[in-house]
């Protein structure tokens, strides 16, 4: 069954132990470990209304393992693993409206609200059902690594990642096509999803000890970080920024505080010692007399252009950076001098040189044109001068 819950004050909540005891399931289930079977649990409703209390248990399938909340149409999807089907509940009455058969031992269940659909990770089927949410009807099928487990929805890239515990692998499936675009290595035994979208990032537990950190820009590893024995679970809190892990075997939840801005580093080289040269990254102006220039950015992607150095061209003179999850590769610029190895004269030198030898040419084809209208015609003769004879000598 699943427990509706009215919630108002969340506050001095103890988080009990988990005793592992268990081992990795071979005929049904989901995630690292069996935690027993199936049991109904008897909850006394509060009187008080500034306490979590339950307010109604919703019958469903056989030992429900994940819920999904369909804001598109009001509904919550409840994956239930021993029933291999999924029990469709509308938030209006509370009452069960559908029931979706899906894959063996369904455990983990995301919503994508891009396309209105549902997908499934049955984890003994080792695929991902779909199921739209307009009919409540399986439309697609993608296989997956082993023992698929845990879902998230990624609405920045229009993405689904799955964790797949017995392949050590995470499944990036796309929700345009409903088909497996890339697969990533993901600690040792992948059991929980948690999704940053301010970031882009996917946040991978595995059940030794680590978070593997992806950035949906790239679909690929690009940071982990290690919080001790046995980490199943993972949520990111978007108002503080924090990433929150809880791990079986302990009394208590890690803390993960990720950074807001990332460093984006500009290098050049080939300029002269104490040369002044600027950057300008997503409109902000940045000067230097050293190699290096450095933004604080948020993830993103941001253009950039190289400011004028006189006597020399940077390469690239300007282009884009994308900042997601960590620190970026610096940005490394070449500068070339302008002048030339054997002259030792500038490109302005040579421009100069050029338009003198034009001004040069153009004046002697015009004092050639001048003298062409001087010139009579081709072909007549110019009328002879009279001549005259010496006058007579004197006797």
């Amino acid at each position: 069954m699943v427990a509706i819950i009215s919630m108002t004050v969340l506050a001095g909540l103890n988080i009990g132990g988990f005793s592992h005891g268990g081992s990795p399931r071979s005929g049904s289930g989901s995630g690292a470990v069996d935690p027993g079977p199936s049991r109904a649990g008897t909850v006394t409703p509060s009187t008080s209304s500034t306490n979590p209390r339950v307010i109604l248990n919703v019958s469903v399938g056989r030992d429900p393992r994940d819920v999904a909340y369909d804001s598109g149409r009001g509904e919550v999807f409840s994956a239930n693993e021993l029933s291999a089907n999924v029990s469709v509940i509308s938030d209006s009455d509370n009452e069960v409206v559908a029931t979706v058969p899906v894959g063996a031992s369904p455990s983990g269940v995301a919503y994508d609200s891009g396309t209105g659909q549902v997908f499934v990770a049955n984890y003994n089927a080792h695929n991902v059902s779909v199921i739209s949410d307009s009919d409540n009807t399986v439309v697609a099928n993608v296989a997956l690594g082993t023992y698929p487990g845990s879902v998230v929805y990624d609405v920045g890239k229009g993405e689904v990642f799955v964790a797949n515990e017995g392949s050590n692998t995470t499944s990036v499936i796309s929700d345009s096509t409903n088909s497996v675009v890339a697969t990533l290595k993901a600690g040792q035994g992948p059991t929980g999803v948690g999704y940053d979208a301010t970031n882009g990032a996917v946040f991978i537990s595995d059940e030794v000890s680590d978070i593997s950190i992806i950035s949906d820009a790239t679909d690929s590893l690009v940071d982990t970080v290690t919080v001790g024995s046995g980490p199943v679970g993972v949520a990111y809190d978007s108002g503080r920024g924090e990433l929150f892990v809880a791990s079986y075997g302990v009394t208590t939840v890690s803390i993960i505080a990720l950074p807001s801005v990332f460093m984006v580093t500009f290098t050049e080289t080939g300029l002269p010692s104490n040369a002044s040269w600027s950057v300008t990254l997503d409109g902000a102006l940045d000067l230097s007399i050293v190699s290096t220039i450095t933004f604080a950015e948020p993830s993103g992607t941001f253009n950039f252009t190289v400011g004028v150095v006189p006597g020399y061209r940077p390469s690239p003179s300007s282009g884009s950076v994308t900042v997601s999850v960590v620190d970026p590769a610096p940005v490394r610029l070449g500068f070339a001098s302008n002048s030339s190895a054997a002259g030792g004269l500038s490109t302005l030198d040579y421009v100069l040189v050029g338009v003198a030898a034009a001004v040069g040419a153009i004046g002697v084809v015009a004092i050639l044109l001048h003298r062409r209208e001087k010139a009579p015609p081709t072909g007549v003769s110019m009328p002879s001068q009279p001549t005259y004879d010496a006058p007579p000598t004197n006797p």
